[in-house]
């Protein structure tokens, strides 16, 4: 199950209307369909599992005969998010997950410090190493 970090407030409620951009991301990157289930988690313990459905539905339109095409609700702007079940919390970890990746160039350490983040990971302590391709200024970065 696809895993997305999402705003407190989106965890705790019944439901989410997708902006377009979250609702493009669900559908052609994760490649979800109508029906598929993604959980959402806030970071700071709380997490709750969400269907994909159209947007005022419970996960099917009404008269269809199945389930809508993901792709006409994204152009139609009707995709939304609701909660299956209930929001679950979870204890801080204990000792907390440090991670100290070696600096790394362009997109990659941004996508280091996302992945880190959606393990879980308390602390994130950039390293400077004599084989880092980046190289530093006096003073910083």
């Amino acid at each position: 199950m696809h895993r997305q970090l999402a705003e407190p407030w989106e965890v705790r409620s019944e439901g989410v209307a997708l902006t377009r951009e979250a609702a493009r991301h669900c559908i052609t990157v994760l490649r979800l369909q109508v029906g598929d289930e993604l959980e959402l988690f806030d970071g700071a313990g709380a997490s709750a599992t969400f269907r994909l459905c159209a947007d005022g539905a419970d996960g099917a339109e009404a008269g269809g005969g199945g389930m809508p095409d993901a792709r006409r609700l994204l152009r139609e702007g009707r995709l939304a998010l609701r909660r299956v079940g209930d929001v679950r919390l979870a204890a801080p970890r204990t000792p907390p997950l440090i991670l100290a990746p070696c600096v790394s160039k362009g997109a990659r350490m941004d996508w280091t410090v996302d992945k880190a983040v959606e393990l879980g990971v308390a602390r994130i302590v950039p390293v400077a190493s004599d084989n880092c391709v980046v190289a530093f200024r006096d003073g910083g970065a």
